[in-house]
């Protein structure tokens, strides 16, 4: 601030000190721009909006460096245009072509807002997409997982085949149960294999015996399978 203090101290009071106008324009002239029109010219035709940058970013910076050109609002369209991201020029073609700078500048932002709302859309959509695959591939993991380890010992109890478990024949032999049929031994199991299983009764057959006396003996024979004594 050593430029202020001679300011300060002169008598009588300069007028600097009470005139804001006066007081900018002396800025200007010691720490100012020497040609501003001609540095904001050139920073407008170097400025350039990226695809990954939001519209309202490049406005602010071009208004910055336009209001110092002098430009009119013909020249300024095109030098907007020019140096907006290219998937902006592609979404104004589905527009009325602007007629004026401030139209132009409120397509651009009605085309990037749809963009970054659709690409909110697309990543909503992706993670769903991946949250499914995970979901399928964790489902795909468990069901390997399954059928690779032991299969489970099958029980079956109804053929004459059928190996048992240990565990089985053990529960088996404690409840008095066939080891071929679902059956207890002490009851008749006409269809079971097991030679040591009760069959069922057949019919009997009587045999009729007739001597010449005077009285007539009838002997009574019933057929069936011998007892066998349980296991």
């Amino acid at each position: 601030m050593l430029w202020w203090q001679p300011h300060l101290i002169a008598q009588p009071e300069p007028s600097i000190r009470s005139n804001w106008g006066e007081f900018v324009a002396e800025l200007n002239n010691l720490f100012g721009q020497p040609d501003l029109a001609q540095a904001s010219e050139r920073a407008l035709r170097a400025l350039k909006m990226q695809d990954y940058q939001h519209v309202n970013k490049y406005m602010i910076e071009f208004s910055e460096h336009a209001t110092h050109t002098g430009w009119n609002d013909a020249a300024l369209y095109g030098e907007f245009y020019r140096g907006l991201a290219e998937r902006i020029k592609d979404q104004l073609l589905s527009l009325d072509r602007p007629q004026t700078f401030q139209q132009l500048k409120a397509d651009a932002l009605k085309c990037d807002i749809r963009h970054w709302e659709r690409q909110g859309e697309k990543s909503a959509t992706t993670g769903r997409n991946r949250q499914s695959a995970f979901a399928t591939t964790s489902s795909k993991t468990e069901t390997t997982s399954t059928t690779s380890a032991d299969p489970p010992k099958v029980v079956r109890n109804n053929f004459a085949d059928a190996k048992l478990t240990d565990a089985e024949r053990e529960r088996r032999r404690l409840k008095g149960l066939c080891y071929y049929c679902p059956l207890p031994m002490d009851t008749p199991a006409p269809t079971c294999k097991n030679p040591r299983h009760p069959k069922a009764q057949t019919a009997g057959r009587a045999t009729f015996a007739i001597t010449d006396g005077s009285e007539a003996t009838i002997t009574e024979v019933v057929e069936g399978p011998p007892t066998v004594p349980e296991n």
